[in-house]
């Protein structure tokens, strides 16, 4: 082509050029936003995701793409179609408050929003947001919604690949070196220290599960330093004000530290305890999610005991001589621990029963009384139930039907 008189300028050359300036000179997918004009806003929302388009004239500004989560999966195609209005109109507020717009839906029960009376969460959340907005919502057959459609069933596969991005991927060689943990003392006995001291001023470190000694390569790490000495004045001087900018914020940082440290001093106390010591022990309140009981534990004891302190670990931490059932750590920081004074022992109950995960038990112990109650003009059995864990004042009645299920 480049040779002389290679190229000639024939009619389908000329047909081609024509082509490529008209693709060049047209307009691009995604159109500019004119604020003098109103916009249009069309939702749609699939079993597993929604979508939206926002434009003007037909042409498209901006689009929305996003898959619902395991929770909002659950909710009505009521719920959704008003789910994906409020976050286009969340997400594209800055279009859409200054002027009129139109909302396009294949939800026809939407198209009375404004009269319906306001029974669920999402329909008091929406009230608020769309509050001091001026809009319109017109009904749209599912038929002609197409683009949104398409923009809310995004492919699975994707998906799934966004979900494998997402995991954690452990070595084999690091799970062999945890599970060697298990029957070693030394290596439990270190972990539960550097779990207490300051890691910083020990040979040993642990984090990732994994034991690591500091002293393995030899020598310790390079701070690294800036130099302030250039043979250009210009950079000399900048790298001066920076080092002396550094020097009045470290300052400032250490006096604030130090303001802090004043007044949170002032509400604590230097407690020491000696091994064989009896304690009280702070623990939290559990928390159960199992079975819906009308129980409120904010007045339930707050500390178990008391207790025998049998090691000092470090300088705030002791080891307590704990019940053999107990699912607890035995080593608590100071903060937790309050010392017995006197004879006199208070009662206090030992700590309450729970499951390998952490959650409150409760399931009936005994039966204290029985009664029958008209329901929806038949007879219900109700027995009262005292649960493990709570007192008998504690009872709650309870369908016989139900906990024979």
């Amino acid at each position: 082509m480049l040779k002389k008189d290679q190229f000639q300028w024939t009619e389908e050359s000329k047909v081609a050029f024509e082509i490529l300036k008209a693709a060049m000179c047209q307009a691009l997918v995604l159109a500019l936003s004119n604020f003098t004009k109103g916009f249009c806003l069309e939702t749609y929302a699939s079993s597993k995701g929604i979508g939206a388009i926002l434009s003007q004239e037909g042409i498209p500004v901006t689009y929305l793409s996003k898959d619902l989560g395991p929770k909002q999966m659950d909710l009505s195609i009521y719920e959704k179609e008003y789910l994906v209005i409020l976050m286009a109109i969340s997400k594209w507020m800055h279009y859409l408050e200054e002027g009129s717009f139109i909302i396009k839906t294949d939800h026809e029960a939407l198209k009375h929003l404004l009269e319906h009376k306001l029974t669920t969460s999402i329909q008091k959340k929406g009230l608020t947001k769309l509050l001091g907005l001026n809009y319109v919502i017109q009904y749209r057959k599912c038929r002609h919604n197409l683009a949104a459609d398409a923009l809310s069933r995004r492919d699975k596969n994707e998906g799934e690949l966004r979900q494998l991005t997402t995991i954690v991927i452990i070595p084999t060689w690091v799970q062999e070196v945890e599970q060697s943990y298990q029957n070693d003392l030394v290596a439990i006995e270190m972990i539960t220290q550097l779990a207490v001291f300051v890691q910083d001023t020990t040979e040993w470190t642990y984090s990732k599960g994994v034991l690591r000694n500091r002293d393995l390569y030899g020598y310790t790490p390079p701070t690294m330093t800036w130099s302030t000495d250039s043979r250009v004045a210009d950079i000399q001087k900048l790298l001066q004000e920076r080092d002396t900018m550094n020097t009045i914020l470290y300052e400032q940082l250490d006096k604030a530290q130090q303001r802090m440290k004043h007044y949170t001093d002032k509400k604590r106390s230097d407690r020491v305890l000696q091994v064989g010591d009896e304690v009280y022990l702070k623990l939290q309140q559990y928390k159960q999610s199992s079975v819906a009981l009308r129980k409120n534990l904010k007045l339930s004891a707050r500390y178990y005991g008391p207790y025998k302190v049998i090691e000092k670990i470090g300088l705030v931490a002791y080891k307590l001589q704990l019940l053999e059932n107990s699912r607890i750590h035995y080593v608590f920081h100071i903060s937790l621990l309050k010392r017995k004074i006197g004879e006199k022992v208070v009662t206090s109950r030992d700590p309450l029963e729970v499951n390998a995960e952490g959650q409150l038990r409760v399931y009936p112990l005994l039966v204290l009384d029985k009664r029958i109650v008209r329901r929806n003009k038949t007879s219900v059995t109700q027995l009262l139930i005292q649960w493990v864990n709570f007192r008998p004042e504690n009872a709650t009645w309870e369908d016989f039907n139900v906990l024979k299920s």
